[in-house]
């Protein structure tokens, strides 16, 4: 009786774990809370042209997708190319390793994370964009691209960007160019890893990024149980959503004085989602 009952259970436990993940347009997914999703491995392996979207609904329940699991489109050497939509916050240890036909790769401005190998050996990339929220690049990110003569990065202070060791291991950085908000290339040409790049030029960021990051403000940080957003009322806040480091969605709430003594320490994620566009904060809980 008990050897029938641990059997039922068992099943009645992989039916759960199987209805976590679901396919909508040749992409799948897996279930990360009530509200979110990541895009996992699917098989076939994807290939040609892959447009991921920034929600999708299954079973009438519409998700935000917020990050790309580890392996996601690893060894998808058919991958010509993909869209990263502005929703993504975290891209995942080895999520296009060795995707070798992959040229060109714009990484948003919601991205704060990218992990470890990511985009190792994608041997065809040759420019990458990466967003104005991005705090980790991890280990071996773009080890071995041995095609890849542009990277262009949106963020003013490169020391607020925790790099990991050998981001751009055999790639031929002395005569790639690295462009960086205007401004900043000095800083860049001093930075490690970065003051590899041959040519470090000064480029600008949208008009919108330059908006938002002087119309809203956080205080305190670190914090204690209470956070403040501060605004620009010429500009329309649509949502704040609430998030761990590693993508995964807490809750939405329009309110600019968030009490999160319910929450534990440590660092989390705010994105402010305007009329004119989103920008990402972090902040820590003491």
């Amino acid at each position: 009786m008990k050897q029938k009952l641990l059997l039922i259970l068992t099943i009645l436990s992989l039916n759960v774990v199987i209805a976590q993940e679901f396919e909508e347009v040749g992409i799948k997914y897996n279930i990360t809370s009530g509200s979110t999703v990541e895009v996992v491995k699917n098989s076939p392996v994807y290939s040609g042209v892959i447009n991921i979207p920034d929600t999708v609904t299954h079973l009438g329940i519409t998700y935000n997708v917020t990050s790309i699991a580890t392996q996601a489109f690893y060894q998808c050497t058919g991958l010509t190319s993909v869209t990263i939509p502005n929703s993504v916050i975290v891209i995942g240890a080895e999520a296009f390793h060795n995707c070798t036909s992959l040229t060109n790769v714009s990484i948003p401005n919601s991205v704060t994370t990218i992990e470890d190998n990511a985009f190792n050996n994608c041997t065809g990339l040759a420019s990458v964009s990466i967003g104005s929220s991005i705090l980790t690049i991890g280990n071996y990110t773009f080890n071995n691209c041995t095609s890849l003569t542009s990277v262009s990065v949106a963020v003013s202070n490169p020391s607020s960007i925790s790099l990991g060791v050998f981001v751009f291991n055999n790639v031929p950085v002395s005569s790639a160019t690295l462009t960086v908000p205007l401004g900043s290339e000095t800083v860049y040409a001093t930075a490690a890893q970065w003051s590899a790049f041959g040519t470090i030029a000064g480029g600008t960021l949208s008009i919108n990024n330059y908006i938002l990051e002087a119309a809203f403000s956080m205080y305190p940080n670190p914090i204690q149980n209470t956070l403040f957003i501060k605004q620009n009322e010429a500009y329309q806040l649509e949502n704040i959503g609430i998030y761990t480091m590693h993508g995964k969605h807490i809750f939405n709430t329009s309110e600019k004085t968030i009490d999160f003594s319910a929450l534990p320490t440590g660092l989390y994620l705010v994105k402010l989602t305007t009329d004119i566009g989103s920008i990402t904060k972090q902040f820590i809980k003491e």
